[in-house]
């Protein structure tokens, strides 16, 4: 195609593991222990399918693991590991893969889309920023695939990232805001990857690896995993504050919306209190939990009296129920920013 120039305040690179930008960058990436070489093949199948699981599946064979993955439509996509001493490169001719996949298809149950060599790994790049150049995605950060997260983690990145661009870009607020862009993330995603990492050797031995502390034993001896939610970290807000950095759910409010329909472009602040205008004109940046009864329950369960919700999602601050309500809502940090922003919410709205 014909290249075309453009000019640009900010350029964020989504370029994924080779990441052009990132080797303009000059940045280098550290391993977090694991790599594997698996071969992934992509079907397509006829219309008289067989009947195959609608879901994913991990199969912790000892011989060789593998995971079968029910995709979009008629899509179907197997991968397996590529075990020490092998070339990967034989698995990828056709009547290799066939004799692979006979426990499961035969060639007149789907056309082959697709087969290539991945190589699992787990590394993070020691810089995501530098000047106007910034990482996201897997330019900044891989992991092998047993969680499922590493579009994920890369959605967690922009949400985080674009709000701040926006606010430097159109409201003319310091670049110091996106030094809190990598320090938010990084630890957030680090225990995504490390998590990954324990799957992966879980499927890799048979179940004799235990997965991090995700796996918890219930009543009657089963085991039950949980998903991993840690917190952003060190950045924007008060870290003395037990709620700060913690993901607010995306819930439906008493007219069946959904709560990310109408707040997810600015902050917000839900609050079951009254605030008198002479305290602060927040204009429309404040919910009051009364008129959404879903709102309040949440409010309940926090044990707080208000809330301060940042754009991507994420609690800034918190008003605990043993406050009196005369006291200021926020620290002067959140309370100075919440004015910022609702000058510019002819921006916002």
């Amino acid at each position: 195609g014909n290249l075309k120039t453009v000019i640009s305040k900010y350029v964020v690179g989504c370029d994924g593991a080779r990441s052009l930008t990132r080797e303009l960058m000059n940045v280098s990436m550290e391993s977090l222990g694991f790599k594997q070489t698996w071969i992934v093949i992509d079907m397509i199948m006829n219309l008289q399918e067989r009947s195959l699981p609608d879901r994913t599946i991990q199969y912790c064979n000892l011989e060789r693991p593998m995971t079968y993955c029910r995709n979009v439509g008629r899509r179907r996509r197997w991968e397996f590991a590529v075990l020490p001493g092998e070339n990967p490169q034989d698995f990828l001719l056709p009547q290799a893969i066939w004799s692979y996949l006979e426990r499961w298809i035969s060639p007149t149950e789907a056309n082959l889309e697709r087969q290539a060599v991945y190589t699992f790994k787990s590394e993070v790049a020691e810089t995501w920023r530098k000047g106007r150049l910034l990482l996201a995605g897997d330019s900044a950060h891989l992991m092998p695939p047993f969680m499922g997260q590493g579009m994920c983690a890369g959605i967690r990145d922009v949400s985080n990232l674009a709000w701040k661009l926006s606010f430097c870009v159109w409201n003319g607020h310091s670049e110091e805001l996106l030094e809190s862009y990598q320090s938010e993330r990084y630890s957030n995603v680090i225990e995504y990857i490390k998590t990954s990492n324990y799957m992966g050797d879980f499927v890799n031995t048979l179940g004799s690896f235990k997965v991090s502390n995700t796996v918890f034993k219930k009543k009657d001896g089963t085991a039950e995993m949980k998903s991993i939610e840690p917190k952003l970290g060190f950045g924007l807000g008060d870290l003395q504050d037990p709620l700060r950095g913690k993901k607010f759910p995306n819930i439906n409010l008493v007219d069946g919306s959904s709560f990310d329909q109408y707040f997810a472009v600015r902050p917000i602040i839900l609050t079951n209190i009254s605030i008198e205008k002479s305290e602060a004109d927040f204009g429309n940046s404040v919910i009051f939990t009364k008129e959404k009864s879903d709102l309040d329950s949440i409010l309940k369960k926090y044990a707080v009296n208000a809330l301060l919700i940042r754009p991507d999602r994420y609690i800034m601050a918190s008003l605990p129920i043993n406050r009196s309500d005369d006291e200021k809502l926020f620290s002067d940090k959140e309370y100075d920013l919440l004015k910022f922003i609702n000058a510019n919410k002819s921006f916002l709205a």
